[in-house]
């Protein structure tokens, strides 16, 4: 996933975290994440843009934490700011056999960030969403071809 968001500049592999990671959602004050059920963490660094046509741009390097699921997968992003994102994906396929994506997600951030936060989401995920799916799509078709059936 972090290779396909168009956002990012840079990503590397932390080692494993420390034992728990408290969420900072003010929607779910409670939310406490025990590191080890997730599969990796990430140093992510960004490319955000603050003002239209990419008038002002800034780096932005946060944490991101992984984890495989039965029906997709989880990420937990901590960015500065207060920024945090807490989503659900995975692919259903529709009646006529195409693959679509499906996501839940909470995000969470200062008022301030609201706006750009929201604007830099909308712009990425939908490229993020599409080359996911174009990804998925070419290893159906490779395991099809390899009589593997459905990927």
């Amino acid at each position: 996933m972090i290779t396909l968001n168009p956002l990012v500049q840079s990503y590397a592999l932390l080692p494993s975290p420390e034992p728990t990671f408290k969420s900072s959602s003010p929607k779910n004050p409670n939310a406490q994440i025990i590191a080890q059920d997730w599969d990796a963490e990430y140093e992510v660094t960004d490319l955000v843009s603050y003002l239209p046509f990419h008038l002002w741009d800034s780096k932005v390097t946060f944490r991101a934490k992984f984890k495989a699921t039965e029906e997709g997968m989880e990420s937990l992003v901590n960015a500065p700011g207060g920024v945090v994102s807490d989503a659900r994906w995975w692919v259903q396929e529709a009646v006529d056999g195409s693959l679509v994506l499906e996501e839940t997600a909470e995000v969470s951030c200062h008022r301030a960030l609201a706006r750009t936060v929201k604007g830099q989401m909308r712009e990425s995920h939908g490229v993020l969403a599409g080359r996911f799916l174009e990804r998925l799509e070419e290893r159906r078709v490779e395991e099809k071809g390899k009589g593997g059936g459905k990927a």
